[in-house]
């Protein structure tokens, strides 16, 4: 439950935000005062601020329990595989793997011109060690790490030779691509409170924790040399004050999980722009329950709910609409798939069809001339009231079509044990999807988290056949399958994918890919524009 439900990870990550922000002095270029104009030529050289948690918990690499650390490390160290822009595996440290048997055995081949940041050569002994540090985690309940979740899949591992690691799955399938993006560190490290060496486009220069950190470009480094030469990290103490910072010119980029983050936007000094998060929102029936047991009230539900008026009034924007929970920047998504326009007028027509009728005049409906009314449960969160309002509105919303909904705030054990014992009509819940969009936790009859107790051969057969797929095309068509299944069905009703908000000053050029927990995906394209280099690439002032 603690792993699977987004619910529980959102929270823990709102209370870690509670760490990270700045105070004393910052060595970044602050933000020209006149318009910034495109630079054709990008130019070497220069320095960004950005910031950290004043205490971020431990300083291991593999268990970052901060969205603030997970970014950093991004920057220091690089997994086997990487994502490109539309979240397709693509070689990292591994420049490729095969499988031979139908994906139950998997080869991954290292580059072999990697070194880390202290000179030594990266061999499959560095990525074993690293391996062998996560499954202590794994195999240990009181330790955490976010990227543990590998020995889910994995069997067996060992190095066949220097350049060449071969794992076992216990599953055949392509899911073990996406799980070894984790960071590979030195075999030299055993898991302590320092940093070691990595093999990313940064390296470190200084620390000193609890206040500052200083990167380096990395000159040697498998990927392009960064424009950008020194990233200066500041510690703060929470979110806000990160802003604030940046603000007053003392940092020049954010990653901000707050809401009103995007009225920081200034034009021609400050930029902001939506990070996709994997942080999946939507709405659980209870099959079970005669209330929704029919799919077709469950689309009649879904049509008479305005998720743009959700988005837009209760997150301000900071959410993606979606009938499945595949993200939109997924090469896996299919636009094709999105069905469920807001329509008063097609759900009406759905619940009459249904043998719904305001037999009473009092404005909601009757099923057969009896009352009827839907139990909404949702948690209990002090901290972030988001989902209950969302389900608040909800409830208002289908009070438009006639239907009359209760809606229920609960305390978190009374929350989840009315999903286990199915006391409820419609639950609103979060999960964090993979990076995989392997959903098998929760739609699967089996899967640990499937509150709607959905049962379906076929479902379990479209689940099963997409977490064994191998080659790309094997997977899009798998997941193709499993879409159209899911919003023909309803087993869960999507409503949106969050959002963040990457707040930076308009002198970082050439921000892209950035996204949620990767924001530095493509920091080697990033650089700094300095008054005059528009004149040196041919432009015009």
């Amino acid at each position: 439950m603690r792993k699977c439900l987004a619910i529980c990870f959102a929270i823990l990550l709102i209370c870690s935000l509670a760490a990270c922000g700045s105070q004393g002095e910052s060595q970044s270029t602050p933000p020209p005062s006149g318009t910034v104009a495109p630079v054709e030529v990008p130019t070497n050289g220069g320095s960004i601020g950005i910031v950290m948690p004043q205490d971020p918990g431990n300083w291991n690499p593999l268990r970052p329990q901060t969205r603030e650390m997970v970014d950093l490390y991004g920057l220091i160290y690089d997994g086997l595989v990487r994502f490109d822009e539309e979240m397709r595996p693509i070689p990292g440290l591994a420049q490729d793997w095969t499988t031979e048997d139908e994906g139950t055995t998997w080869k991954f081949k290292l580059r072999s011109d990697v070194v880390f940041h202290d000179g030594s050569a990266l061999t499959t002994a560095d990525v074993v060690k690293t391996l062998d540090l996560l499954k202590s985690y794994a195999d240990n309940s009181r330790v955490d790490s976010i990227y543990e979740g590998v020995f889910d899949l994995i069997d067996s591992y060992s190095a066949e030779d220097e350049t060449t690691l071969m794992v076992k799955v216990k599953v055949p399938g392509h899911r073990i691509i996406s799980a070894m993006s984790f960071p590979i560190l030195p075999r030299s490290y055993g898991g302590g409170d320092s940093l070691p060496a990595g093999t990313g486009p940064y390296s470190i220069s200084s620390l000193e924790k609890g206040k500052s950190m200083v990167l380096s470009a990395n000159a040697n480094g498998w990927r392009r040399q960064p424009y950008i030469s020194t990233i200066n990290v500041t510690a703060v103490p929470d979110t806000a004050a990160a802003l604030s910072s940046l603000d007053a010119n003392l940092v020049n980029l954010v990653h901000s999980t707050l809401l009103t983050a995007s009225r920081y936007r200034q034009k021609d000094l400050i930029n902001t722009v939506p990070l996709m998060t994997q942080e999946y929102e939507c709405i659980v029936p209870n099959v079970y329950r005669s209330a929704v047991s029919s799919p077709e009230m469950r689309k009649a539900i879904l049509y008479a709910i305005d998720r743009g008026e959700i988005i837009s009034s209760i997150y301000l924007s900071n959410a993606v609409l979606v009938d499945v929970p595949v993200t939109p920047d997924s090469y896996l998504y299919s636009s094709s798939t999105f069905t469920y326009e807001y329509s008063t007028a097609r759900a009406q027509e759905l619940l009459s069809g249904l043998g719904f009728a305001d037999d009473d005049g009092d404005g909601y409906l009757e099923k057969s001339g009896a009352s009827f009314k839907l139990n909404i449960i949702v948690n209990e969160n002090p901290g972030a009231n988001t989902r209950a309002d969302a389900a608040r509105l909800v409830a208002t919303q289908l009070g438009r079509v006639g239907l009359r909904a209760e809606v229920s705030v609960l305390p978190w054990e009374e929350y989840t044990k009315a999903l286990q014992n199915g006391n409820f009509d419609l639950a609103f819940c979060g999960f964090d999807i993979g990076k995989d969009f392997d959903v098998s936790f929760f739609l699967h009859s089996a899967g640990a988290n499937n509150y709607s107790h959905y049962s379906s051969t076929q479902l379990n057969n479209l689940l099963d056949a997409y977490s064994g797929a191998v080659t790309e095309s094997e997977i899009k068509q798998a997941s193709l399958a499993l879409q159209r299944y899911l919003v023909d069905e309803l087993p869960v009703m999507s409503l949106y994918f969050r959002t963040n908000t990457l707040v930076y000053h308009s002198m970082i050029q050439g921000v892209t890919m950035a996204r949620d927990k990767n924001v530095f995906k493509a920091v080697e394209q990033w650089y700094i524009y300095r008054e005059g280099d528009d004149i040196k690439a041919g432009g015009v002032q």
